[in-house]
């Protein structure tokens, strides 16, 4: 027995397909851009729309905003995603036109009185899973084609990190180094750098110490030797 529900507006392509076939329209994108305002507006006026079906209603709505948009702004381009969902739409509507026109005929049907009788039940048995004629050979020749199909796996490009010595390591090198001797030549800190970033990092711990007190500094002449002093407030 069969049982066709009549409620009216079961969802949102229920009334998508009511206002289309009232303009007598197919189902095509300007179709749906010519009855957008008017699903819009049965969606406000409906007050018996679930909280469960409200977001379907607003879905489909959004779907239609946004072929009218395309209507109106020629310019304006869909996403691949967009796109999807548009003919996405189409189908689904199509296709429950095809389920509303079948719904029909089978009121119809039982309308008449027919009979009808439902197929017996089938039972399908399988007596074993692996075909019994099947030979170790060619077990062994799909399982290596099995094998060759995994994917190899994939080397990385292989990078070597560098270290790098930070500014409050350098600092505690040059603090170190001032408690023991007193006073530096700059170059002297900077003969084992690895490279100019250490150079660098050497010359900034440098400034902040002279900012914090720490140590002094004396250059004779332009670009002359750097030399570095304990501060005597230190002492």
């Amino acid at each position: 027995m069969f049982y066709v529900k009549t409620q009216q507006f079961e969802g949102p392509l229920h009334l998508l397909l009511e206002l289309i076939e009232n303009r007598k329209l197919d189902i095509t994108r300007v179709s749906l851009t010519h009855v957008t305002d008017d699903f819009l507006k049965r969606i406000d006026e409906k007050d018996n729309i679930g909280l469960e079906s409200l977001s379907e209603f607003l879905l489909v709505a959004s779907q239609l905003i946004l072929l009218k948009s395309k209507a109106l702004l020629p310019l304006f381009e869909f996403t691949g995603e967009e796109e999807e969902e548009i003919e996405d739409l189409e189908q689904r509507l199509k296709e429950y036109q095809r389920f509303k026109s079948v719904s029909k005929k089978i009121n119809l049907l039982r309308a008449e009185n027919r009979i009808s009788f439902s197929k017996d039940e089938e039972n399908f048995v399988f007596s074993t899973f692996i075909p019994q004629n099947i030979s170790t050979q060619k077990l062994l020749s799909t399982y290596t084609r099995l094998l060759q199909e995994i994917p190899s796996k994939e080397e990385l490009e292989q990078h070597v990190i560098e270290e790098i010595v930070s500014l409050e390591e350098k600092i505690g090198q040059l603090k170190k180094t001032i408690e023991k001797r007193m006073k530096i030549a700059f170059h002297e800190t900077i003969q084992q750098a690895s490279d100019k970033v250490e150079v660098i990092v050497t010359f900034l711990a440098m400034l902040e110490m002279i900012k914090q007190r720490i140590v002094s500094v004396q250059q004779s002449t332009l670009f002359g030797e750097i030399v570095i002093h304990k501060d005597k407030g230190n002492n």
